[in-house]
């Protein structure tokens, strides 16, 4: 991985003591798990790191981040418990800077005390732009979608706004390709994702590109790998992809850490943190459209358009890029040197936008610059309706 310079690393990682903070309420295996994974780990070469986990759920993910520190059991009924573990911890590691990863943690954490104490931040990581957010001093985005949003919102006004997209930790990525399944003898695709309403149109985007190629003689086939959340999406995924070149993996000794499946890929159909991994191993990536049926082969002239929206189900593919896809997709397939351009230019995104080598200078001077924000004091009723919700959340969850 690349280093921050040692200037800047003897200046850190001496005076900066970081909190990270998130909420977990299910498996605590989604992508924003992966990302504080990554950067936490990332920036512990650089400052004093925990992890404090709460909730009704558990990360593995976390749990085994050697920057771990606990988890707080919280039901949203046990809230006097919740304030005096969080106050002893906060006594014991005495953090320089509080790092929320979720709304949830920073909303329970600011009903319970005085924000106006700590020097916070918080990420919103990706996802679509919010129906409403709670008004905070230091806010990271991943997108520039997100960015247009806040800034556009004047509410925000004197909220320090920054976007840091880069969120995959290459120290990490020492992938276990025990390669317990044996890779098809075919030109494979590989779409990692939970199989569930969120992510049900990219996969079967992706069936319909394999049926079409298929059709079309070309000889490939079909990884859909991902945890089931919805049974009858899964039966719809399964009666579609029916007949066709397509291998469904859902036991959870293979989508504990998906990544690890990627040995199977040539290319690799993905959204969000998926394409940071896929690029980090140099894989040709295709990513959904709202505008299209198919998967879109991501090339140097649909990147930035696609980077914006992260890459996600919200994208919207150029019309001038729709007209050649499947032609390019085709070519990736069938052309040697065309698959390689594309690989290299896989590479080459990913060091220049995903990586955390790349990244953590940015989280460093953003904490430095913004440790305190005078022009924003929040009273406790500040945020009151959202902290309220989430509270609610919890007792009915």
């Amino acid at each position: 991985m690349g280093k921050v310079s040692n200037r800047f690393r003897s200046r850190t990682k001496s005076d900066m003591r970081v909190l990270f903070i998130i909420t977990v309420r299910g498996h605590g295996r989604g992508g924003h798990f992966h990302s504080l994974n990554h950067i936490s780990q990332a920036m512990g070469e650089n400052a004093e790191v925990s992890i404090c986990t709460y909730g009704t759920g558990r990360s593995q993910v976390l749990e085994t981040n050697p920057h771990f520190k606990k988890h707080i059991f919280y039901n949203g009924k046990n809230f006097i418990k919740y304030k005096k573990e969080v106050q002893t911890m906060l006594e014991s590691f005495k953090p320089d800077i509080l790092h929320f990863f979720d709304t949830a943690a920073h909303n329970t954490f600011s009903l319970f005390f005085n924000i106006n104490k700590y020097k916070i931040f918080l990420n919103k990581c990706g996802g679509p732009n919010p129906v409403e957010f709670p008004l905070v001093q230091n806010l990271i985005l991943f997108s520039e979608e997100n960015k247009i949003w806040f800034e556009a919102n004047s509410k925000f006004n004197k909220t320090n706004i920054e976007v840091i997209p880069n969120r995959v930790n290459p120290e990490l990525l020492r992938f276990n390709f025990n390669k317990q399944i044996e890779k098809k003898d075919a030109f494979c695709f590989v779409r990692i994702a939970r199989i569930g309403n969120a992510y049900k149109k990219s996969i079967l985007d992706s069936i319909c590109l394999v049926e079409k190629l298929s059709r079309d003689g070309k000889n490939v086939h079909l990884y859909i790998i991902g945890i089931i959340q919805d049974n009858k999406i899964a039966e719809e995924i399964r009666t579609k992809a029916n007949g066709l070149p397509i291998t469904m993996i859902t036991d959870d000794c293979y989508t504990q850490k998906a990544s690890d499946m990627l040995y199977l890929a040539d290319a690799v159909i993905a959204t969000g943190r998926g394409i940071m991994e896929a690029t980090s191993l140099g894989k040709p990536i295709l990513t959904p459209a709202k505008n299209n049926e198919l998967p879109v082969l991501v090339n140097v002239n649909n990147f930035k358009k696609f980077f914006d929206t992260n890459f996600s189900e919200r994208n919207v593919a150029p019309d001038e890029c729709l007209k050649t896809n499947y032609v390019e997709i085709i070519k990736l397939i069938d052309d040697d040197e065309f698959f390689d351009k594309l690989s290299l230019f896989s590479k080459k995104v990913f060091d220049e936008n995903f990586s955390t080598a790349s990244g953590i200078p940015k989280y460093l001077t953003f904490y430095k610059n913004n440790k305190n924000n005078s022009d924003l004091k929040l009273s406790v009723f500040s945020n009151l309706k959202s902290k309220l919700k989430t509270w609610y959340s919890f007792i009915n969850s």
